[in-house]
């Protein structure tokens, strides 16, 4: 039998822009148990049971190319997300690379990274 025990002591339910008089206070406790038994029977018994066989490998071009199609679109994703993101700090529109500076300080400030959980 395989046990696994989760404890957090300090569950904090603080949201980052509300004012609690009680920072920092302990709120709660989380205890989580997880137990998971194998049934020996069912693998070495009088009718053990069997894993189905494996899909045959055959090489589909449609399906592949599918694949590559998506791996494709995630990657231009990405590579448009990091183009906005050296437009944002290149300083090209100043009111929106301020704005983003400034969004950036208040959640900086106001946030206490301590009560995150990790």
């Amino acid at each position: 039998m395989i046990l696994f025990e989760f404890r957090l002591a300090h569950v904090l339910l603080v949201l980052a822009f509300s004012s609690v008089i009680n920072l920092g206070k302990i709120s709660g406790w989380i205890e989580i148990n997880l137990g998971l038994e194998e049934d020996v029977k069912r693998l070495y018994g009088p009718s053990p049971t069997e894993c189905p066989a494996p899909p045959p490998d055959t090489l589909n071009l449609s399906l592949l190319n599918l694949h590559i199609s998506r791996i494709s679109d995630f990657v231009e994703d990405i590579i448009s997300l990091f183009i906005a993101y050296i437009y944002l700090v290149s300083w090209k529109n100043p009111l929106l690379t301020g704005f983003s500076f400034v969004a950036f300080l208040s959640l900086t400030f106001r946030f206490n990274a301590e009560y995150v959980g990790w």
